[in-house]
């Protein structure tokens, strides 16, 4: 396990976690977090670049119950992001482009009404054609904003009934709260290809953190016991990145997977094996194609004209 060091603002935030000393003072280099006295929010991230967040990380505002994923570019939301809004009873799975803009795909969980539409941006603006998946139907939609669609036409049936539950999105709720045990439930383990990051205890990864591999690869979520457990967030070199339900180290639920905004995949898993078919929705067309595997193509339907 690193050694950290805490440092403490005259405006009450504290940084805990690896530091570079330079010109007089110790620095965040990271993989560190930030908590903020004055709202209670924390952000742990992989480092720090200029006192600000950079690569993958996990945040808490608790003032609006929010709790998300995603990857920064110097404290710039840019790749993919997940955040679950509690106040809102949803959540959202999007890219952001290098101005902060949702750009590419973007699928909103509406767990009230066990549903979830994916819909797709450019650079900021919301294309009107969207899919809609309540219960096992799939259904064509359009739309004006992630809040007012519509469906236009039938896609198809799942052989697989998907849960949006809200309170699946992080497993157990984590609040940030004052004295906040840096020491206690936060940690950084250097393994011989890849960082952890986050909360542990009893010598494992437990709780949020984030795991770095020098070829690049990384992800972040809810772990127990070093194993993924719950929402992950799963972040490739290549653009790519996938949210994936886990349990216990499997996959067991849903599976959202975004490549590169060239195309976006849902798929459902029972401990580790995929069941039932896939879909594979494509961009700005909205076609949609099933496969019993990744493969075998069963049938391709077009958005109605």
């Amino acid at each position: 396990m690193s050694d950290l060091k805490k440092i403490r603002y005259t405006d009450g935030t504290t940084y805990y976690g690896k530091t570079d000393y330079s010109n007089g003072k110790d620095r965040p280099c990271g993989p560190g977090l930030y908590y903020y006295r004055d709202s209670a929010n924390v952000v742990f991230a992989e480092k720090f670049v200029n006192y600000q967040p950079h690569g993958v990380f996990f945040e808490i505002v608790p003032s609006i119950d929010s709790f998300s994923v995603g990857s920064y570019n110097q404290g710039k939301l840019q790749g993919g992001h997940f955040v679950c809004e509690g106040l809102l009873h949803s959540a959202c799975y999007s890219h952001y482009d290098n101005s902060q803009s949702k750009d590419g795909f973007c699928f909103r969980f509406f767990p009230n009404d066990d549903k979830g539409v994916l819909f797709q941006y450019s650079h900021g603006v919301l294309l009107n054609r969207c899919l809609i998946i309540s219960g096992r139907g799939v259904y064509f939609g359009k739309c004006d904003s992630e809040y007012n669609y519509h469906s236009v036409g039938t896609c198809g049936f799942l052989d697989f009934n998907p849960i949006f539950t809200a309170s699946e999105m992080f497993g157990s709720t984590y609040y940030a709260r004052n004295e906040f045990y840096y020491q206690d439930e936060f940690c950084v383990w250097d393994y011989n290809s890849s960082t952890y990051f986050g909360q542990h205890s009893d010598g494992k990864a437990n709780g949020m953190g984030g795991y770095v591999k020098t070829d690049g690869d990384k992800s972040v979520g809810q772990y127990d016991e070093h194993r993924k457990d719950g929402y992950n967030l799963a972040v490739f070199p290549s653009g790519t990145h996938f949210l994936q339900k886990w349990s216990c180290g499997s996959r067991h639920g849903l599976s959202f997977e975004n490549f590169n905004n060239d195309c976006f995949v849902v798929r459902y898993y029972q401990n580790d094996v995929q069941y039932g078919e896939l879909i594979k929705v494509l961009p700005y067309s909205f076609k949609v194609e099933f496969f019993k595997d990744n493969s075998t193509r069963t049938k391709t339907v077009e958005f109605p004209t």
